[in-house]
């Protein structure tokens, strides 16, 4: 049996400041596509969060599109 892919979270806002939780989703894979597809219908500022190793994947998107990038703190 496969093991079931982590649970991440998806937020508007600043990992360090006000957030607004949207929606979970499972694969980091399909957050990052989620996060974009968001960012796509709705400018702004999103973030991931994985419950497990507190590891954040944002996303800046502006009218030309949203950039993705990682980190761990």
């Amino acid at each position: 049996m496969a093991p079931r892919p982590q649970a991440y979270l998806i937020f508007a806002g600043l990992p360090d400041g006000p957030a607004l939780w949207l929606e979970a989703v499972y694969g980091l894979e399909r957050a990052s596509k989620r996060v974009r597809e968001i960012a796509q219908q709705k400018p702004g500022t999103y973030f991931v969060r994985d419950l497990h190793h507190m590891v954040s994947v944002t996303a800046n998107a502006a009218r030309s599109g949203p950039t993705l990038g990682a980190r761990t703190p």
